[in-house]
């Protein structure tokens, strides 16, 4: 019998605030912030004491359990400006900074509960217990990770445009994740 709980949260907000200088260059500055919270249970029940067909009390159960909790936090800020040379020729240059924070917990253990299926109905009735056989998963320990990334992310480009409908680009553009 398998039993799952997956819980996720996510905020996000981006900041701009752009404008021109003369005629001919135009501009953008901002930030961008985004907060992911993470929450994941899932087990499986491998022994138990079914119930009679008309029993409605619940039978105790035994199930190995993972329980993984993350949190990611991303900071930007960034700027942008487009000068127009000609009527029909523009440069693009941009600069954007990136900052990635990750944190992880992954924890393994067995639980007992009580069902009268064989569902864990609600994730905070689990009573730890200590449990092991050949053949099953071993407990541990909660194991922590983080991991923090950051980089500067260059941007360039040209356009030259062909016509009327036309447009002639080419553009370098540094990625990151």
């Amino acid at each position: 019998m398998a039993n799952q709980v997956d819980q996720f949260e996510a905020f996000s907000q981006e900041l701009r605030l752009d404008g021109s200088i003369g005629d001919s260059i135009d501009w953008i500055v901002g930030g961008y912030f985004q907060n992911e919270d993470i929450f994941f249970q899932g087990g499986f029940s491998p022994l138990f004491i079914p119930p009679v067909n008309s029993q409605r009390t619940p039978t105790s159960m035994i199930g190995n359990f993972t329980r993984d909790t993350s949190n990611h936090k991303t900071y930007s800020f960034f700027s942008s400006g487009v000068a127009e040379i000609s009527d029909t020729f523009r440069i693009n240059a941009g600069l954007r900074y990136t900052k990635v924070d990750k944190r992880l917990t992954n924890e393994n253990f067995w639980a007992t509960f009580a069902s009268t299926n064989g569902v864990l109905r609600d994730p905070n009735s689990l009573t730890r217990t200590n449990f092991a056989s050949t053949g099953f998963a071993i407990a541990n320990t909660p194991v922590t990770g983080e991991i923090s990334d950051d980089a500067w992310l260059p941007s360039f480009g040209l356009e030259f445009d062909v016509g009327e409908d036309g447009l002639f680009y080419a553009s370098y553009t540094r990625g990151f994740k």
